[in-house]
């Protein structure tokens, strides 16, 4: 990816978009360097933050480009969208758009169609001149699961065209493009003392009202001594306690933990993790 200098951190949130930045991390570094060549393993830093843009269509606004496609709105507030005039084709591009550097991408949702390649995902990086495609819907109904991650890490945009074919009845429910980005985790607002905490965002005079949501993990002092069958090691000063773990991606792999101090009678959780990586 190319950014261009100086770099303008400026973050707009358009229609349709919601975002949120976060002190921890997915385990999603940007994978690639120079010519999109593999980043080795040793250059990927023991602490950063991930954010991630989360994009459902909306009828309305410019994150999107719409052609002969209608945004209506399901029961249940899912997206829903189809053809205007069923007779001929019709797409949706959406042009994402991040200051931080990108790490992965995914687009879930569900389609009905009476072909297959009804329903086509594709990608452009040139602003639409050329496009790659994705996916593409192979029976006339089913689930939505395209991870891009080889192809949008390490850039700062992408352009991704739905397209539905004419005549095929071709219908997308509940479309979500969920892009993450790599965040200096020093850079974010500091420590929560204890006691009340105010932390102020300061932009532009929004077009339209603007939520911000704060969330944090209460940290407890425990007599009890935590270890894990991972690498383990102190960093940012000591203040930070880090476990790594390296995982295969063809197996599975048992995470035990070890209390000790003093007997004790409870239940040990694992929370955060992206969906998909606890089997049971």
């Amino acid at each position: 990816g190319k950014a261009e200098r100086p770099h303008n951190m400026d973050f707009p949130l358009r229609a349709g978009e919601q975002a949120a930045v976060c002190w921890h991390n997915e385990g999603r570094w940007f994978e690639l360097r120079g010519n999109r060549e593999p980043l080795p393993l040793a250059k990927i830093p023991p602490y950063f933050g991930n954010g991630a843009i989360v994009y459902t269509p909306a009828a309305e606004g410019d994150a999107a480009a719409l052609d002969n496609m209608v945004v209506e709105v399901a029961g249940d507030g899912a997206p829903v969208l189809h053809a205007r005039d069923p007779a001929k084709a019709a797409s949706l591009i959406y042009r994402a758009h991040c200051p931080y550097i990108l790490s992965d991408a995914s687009v879930t949702g569900a389609y009905e169609a009476r072909k297959a390649d009804a329903a086509i995902l594709a990608l452009s990086f040139n602003a639409g001149k050329t496009w790659t495609r994705v996916w593409a819907n192979g029976d006339k109904t089913g689930e939505i699961t395209a991870n891009l991650l080889e192809h949008v890490t390490a850039r700062y945009e992408y352009w991704l065209k739905l397209d539905l074919a004419a005549g095929a009845g071709a219908r997308v429910t509940g479309l979500r493009v969920r892009t993450t980005f790599v965040a200096s985790a020093l850079s974010l607002p500091g420590k929560l003392s204890r006691g009340q905490n105010r932390i102020t965002f300061i932009g532009g005079a929004p077009a339209v009202p603007v939520k911000t949501v704060c969330r944090w993990v209460e940290r407890n002092k425990t007599d009890l001594g935590v270890s894990l069958n991972a690498f383990s090691y102190y960093m940012s000063g000591d203040e930070t306690h880090r476990n790594l773990i390296v995982l295969s991606p063809d197996r599975d792999t048992d995470l035990v933990v070890t209390l000790q101090g003093r007997p004790f009678q409870g239940d040990v959780a694992l929370e955060g993790l992206p969906d998909g990586w606890l089997v049971g």
